[in-house]
């Protein structure tokens, strides 16, 4: 074989070389292609799939932070609600405590006025006591000087000597009622004969001792003649002794030292000198007017000067 034929055989075959190897090559390529459009197209939908994950995931983030914002919400809402009900509690408990001590001020203003004006003395430690007690339900330090004041001012009621003054004012109107019963000096049973000269004489002389008792009456000197009253003076009389009566229970009940026995002594020179002394009632009723007569019906009462300036220091009052 000539050389010429041979290069060109050469040629050929690496031409031809060439030609498998750009074939193989283009396979190879094509193949690759295909597989990395393969994978493409998984990694395309696996990331299609990944965003829908993350959208889904995204929107359920979303639901639960609306879920958390609600949640915060009514946590809020449920903390307001509640510093509200505390504050509300605490607005509650004051105003019931300033509620507790202004009906504690107004009982001692009543009482310290009743007292001055009527001397209920009763009526007056009644009141203290429940105020005492009712303080003592506070249990704030801070009321304790008022209670030292309360309790002095308390033990110095107690230590009045006040009359009964019921009792002292039903017997007043007892007595004016029992007047009107009362027989007056000048009727005949002051200057009766004794009761057996009431009997009928059983001789001749007793006959003419009777009528000798009859027509002479023996009176001691120096004694005040009983004033012979007409009936119609006699009631004016009871009326004036009823009204001075009457007039005494008045100036009891008004505190009237003064006019309580003014009223007293000329009820007591009434009966003493127009009324019949020997009568059971009389004597009773003059009894009792000797008695109210050393009556002290108006004793001095102290006043609530130091609990009403413990309870001024008290403004405002304690929270």
């Amino acid at each position: 074989m000539s050389r010429p034929s041979f290069s060109l055989l050469l040629a050929l075959l690496a031409l031809a070389g060439t030609g498998a190897g750009l074939l193989y090559q283009h396979a190879q390529e094509t193949q690759m292609r295909a597989e990395l459009g393969g994978r493409l197209a998984q990694f395309q939908s696996a990331v299609q799939q990944a965003q829908a994950a993350a959208q889904a995931a995204a929107s359920r983030v979303q639901v639960l932070d609306g879920r958390v914002a609600a949640l915060e919400h009514q946590q809020a809402a449920a903390q307001a609600q509640q510093a509200t009900l505390q504050t509300l509690q605490r607005d509650l408990l004051r105003d019931r405590r300033e509620w507790k001590l202004a009906e504690i001020e107004h009982m001692l203003y009543a009482a310290n006025d009743q007292l001055q004006t009527t001397g209920n003395v009763r009526g007056a430690i009644l009141a203290l006591e429940i105020a005492n007690r009712r303080l003592a339900l506070q249990n704030d330090p801070r009321l304790l000087r008022l209670r030292a004041a309360l309790n002095q001012d308390l033990a110095a009621l107690r230590g009045v000597a006040q009359p009964d003054i019921p009792v002292v004012s039903l017997q007043l109107g007892q007595l004016a009622q029992e007047v009107s019963a009362w027989p007056l000096v000048s009727s005949a049973s002051r200057w009766a004969a004794p009761a057996q000269a009431n009997k009928a004489p059983a001789g001749m002389l007793d006959r003419l001792l009777a009528d000798f008792r009859q027509l002479v009456q023996i009176h001691r000197l120096g004694t005040e003649e009983p004033v012979l009253l007409t009936p119609q003076q006699g009631q004016y009389l009871r009326d004036n002794l009823r009204l001075r009566l009457l007039s005494a229970r008045l100036g009891l009940l008004a505190r009237d030292q003064t006019a309580f026995h003014q009223d007293i002594a000329a009820a007591l020179l009434l009966t003493q000198r127009y009324f019949n002394d020997r009568d059971a009632a009389v004597a009773g009723g003059l009894q009792t007017l000797r008695r109210l007569a050393r009556l002290n019906a108006a004793p001095p009462i102290p006043s609530l000067d130091a609990t009403l300036g413990a309870l001024q220091a008290l403004s405002p009052p304690p929270r």
